[in-house]
């Protein structure tokens, strides 16, 4: 479980260093405050190798159209500087780095051009160091290569009881064939554990929808359509509102997470604020029954106070964070026990 972080010079993050954290935290703070960053950076972190996470991060920029494409992700853009990002379980850790004539350089994409391996407190690492793309053109061809990754990522080997993968959900809709996807899996799973699955699923979607049945894929000519199934009928979930395929987003992968952990930015997003404590129960039910760790940020002050109800019986379980902006432009985190939380919850303090 990542207990603690450091980032430097990623995004808007100068410098942030956080600790006690617990299974599920929640994030919260003003506009730009660095809250998806920082789950971004965690990601990165957690799943070094995973090709996915970094473009996820640069989908909503306009890299293309910058005249310095991968110097966005850099703090003021300023890509002579070097990001770092380091968890507390050294098992690994990750720093990209730009060189400042910007042609060797640690990249998060293109083809690896050498690759060595280096000793470090005593311990077998890799160092991989990339060709940073140097026009728009090899910047877009990069970001839909299979190669795309991140560098140079110094890996000790994992070990048991450290995280192996981590998803981020980002504030856009989840797709259909990924919903297909997700599901289909849990058909790859032993029968026993595949039919209490759908009951979990079952009982979970009944918190935003009481006529909630089940989840069942469809598929005609060619093409494979998800289904929520009711006790009247069955309707694509597509034609249901932002809120339940979120939820359902948020579930499903959880499931898939056993040893993982998600990252959900503005986790209340599209969701009723009477659902949230249910929400929060549901989360804290299957993060321990999948032993995963839940990362989330918000600006909801009911999603706050939801999350202190929902986790009421598991108090430990949870750790809420605000993130403050100084007039230097460097965040100061502010930690909260659940016993803190409820002290301010109780004094009504302004802490989203």
């Amino acid at each position: 479980m990542i207990e603690s972080i450091s980032v430097e010079n990623f995004k808007n993050l100068t410098k942030l260093e956080l600790s006690g954290l617990s299974r599920l935290v929640l994030i919260g703070g003003k506009n730009n405050c660095g809250k998806s960053s920082l789950l971004e950076a965690m990601a990165i972190a957690i799943d070094p190798e995973n090709k996915n996470l970094l473009k996820q991060s640069l989908r909503n920029l306009d890299i293309l159209n910058h005249p310095a494409p991968l110097s966005t992700l850099f703090y003021n853009y300023a890509h002579d500087n070097t990001i770092k990002i380091s968890t507390n379980n050294n098992a690994y850790y990750t720093t990209l780095e730009f060189s400042r004539d910007s042609r060797i350089v640690s990249s998060i994409f293109s083809t690896s051009v050498s690759s060595q391996h280096i000793k470090r407190y005593g311990q077998k690492e890799e160092q991989r160091i990339y060709n940073c793309p140097q026009t728009k053109q090899e910047v877009a061809d990069c970001s839909s290569s299979d190669e795309c990754r991140i560098g140079p990522v110094m890996v000790n080997p994992y070990k048991d009881g450290f995280f192996r993968n981590a998803i981020l959900l980002t504030t856009v809709n989840t797709k259909i064939s990924e919903f297909v996807n997700l599901y289909s899996k849990i058909y790859h799973k032993p029968h026993s554990k595949m039919l209490a699955i759908k009951r979990k699923i079952s009982e979970l979607g009944k918190i935003l929808d009481p006529t909630f049945a089940e989840l069942s894929i469809t598929s005609f000519d060619g093409t494979s359509y998800f289904y929520v199934i009711t006790t009247e009928n069955s309707f694509p979930i597509s034609s249901y509102g932002e809120g339940l395929q979120r939820f359902m987003a948020i579930i499903l992968h959880m499931i898939h997470l056993e040893g993982g952990v998600l990252l959900i930015d503005e986790i209340e997003n599209g969701l009723h604020h009477s659902v949230l404590v249910q929400l929060w129960q549901g989360i804290s039910a299957a993060a321990r029954e999948m032993n995963c760790q839940v990362i989330a940020s918000t600006h909801s002050y009911e999603c706050i106070q939801a999350a202190y109800q929902g986790c009421s019986e598991h108090p430990d379980d949870l750790t809420f964070v605000r993130l403050d902006r100084n007039s230097n432009g460097t965040i100061k985190p502010a930690v909260f026990n659940y016993e803190a939380l409820e002290v301010a919850l109780k004094h009504d303090w302004e802490i989203r």
